[in-house]
């Protein structure tokens, strides 16, 4: 199996808004990809980082498999050459969102391999082994799913550890005492997954940082209240959306 690196521009395509409610997309079979194939996606500036990681579930597909994505293309003409003239595409199943952190940046990746975000290619394996180690440092987490070890005491944020790449330690506590307080409704939106889904909503929110973890750089005293706050993914996405992130505050407005 390979690992590629793909390039998104979301001035000619919205990929973003798309995997908001989807989690396949069509790309064109412009590479050898094949079923099983990890998919790392780099989008361009203004966002300039490693955004999504993929799974290739589908390839050399016929142009009846494409999937109708029309209306997320920014020029309708660039989509209707797509069609005419490509007509084998790959599906790729999105895995996970990518944390929103510097260490997966354009600026940092070029310290660790990465060539050139000018088109799709294989990704060598020291950019590969890097990207991998971030995200194990990170045990799989980011500021959309708050996961933190455990501390009897205190919540402390962003203290650094040594290891394959810096690591922002977390306390689970701090997520609990967060929910505990504030409840599982969200903050921006006001969506409450218990009402709408019933006992298989129950307990169900994320929990966002005001301030970025990421940006942090040294310890310190997390206030799980003050700090932290419950949102639904959705608005959570969405907070993220620009770097640094939105204010709860902020996207409340826009929506009301």
């Amino acid at each position: 199996m390979t690992t590629w690196i793909l390039i998104s521009n979301n001035s000619f395509y919205r990929l973003d808004d798309w995997l908001l409610s989807h989690d396949i997309v069509s790309w064109r079979q412009g590479s050898n990809f094949e079923q099983g194939d990890t998919i790392y996606v780099y989008t361009t500036k203004p966002v300039a980082r490693i955004t999504y990681k993929m799974i290739c579930i589908g390839a050399n597909l016929p142009t009846s498999k494409y999937i109708d994505d029309e209306d997320y293309w920014m020029d309708k003409s660039i989509y209707k050459d797509v069609i005419a003239n490509f007509k084998r595409f790959a599906e790729f199943k999105l895995v996970e969102r990518l944390p929103n952190t510097p260490q997966l940046s354009f600026e940092v990746l070029k310290k660790h391999g990465l060539k050139t975000v000018q088109s799709s290619h294989r990704m060598n394996s020291e950019l590969l082994n890097y990207i991998e180690s971030v995200l194990q440092s990170r045990n799989g987490n980011n500021d959309c799913e708050v996961d933190y070890p455990n501390d009897e005491t205190a919540f402390y944020e962003g203290a650094v550890m040594k290891v394959l790449v810096n690591k922002y330690e977390r306390n689970a506590k701090a997520r609990q005492e967060c929910i505990a307080k504030l409840g599982c409704k969200c903050a921006v939106c006001g969506c409450d997954f218990a009402k709408r889904y019933g006992k298989l909503g129950e307990g169900f929110i994320h929990v966002h940082h005001i301030v970025p973890i990421g940006n942090i750089g040294k310890e310190y005293v997390l206030n799980p209240v003050k700090d932290l706050v419950p949102v639904c993914p959705n608005c959570h996405y969405m907070l993220h959306r620009t770097n640094p992130p939105i204010q709860p505050e902020e996207l409340m407005k826009l929506i009301h």
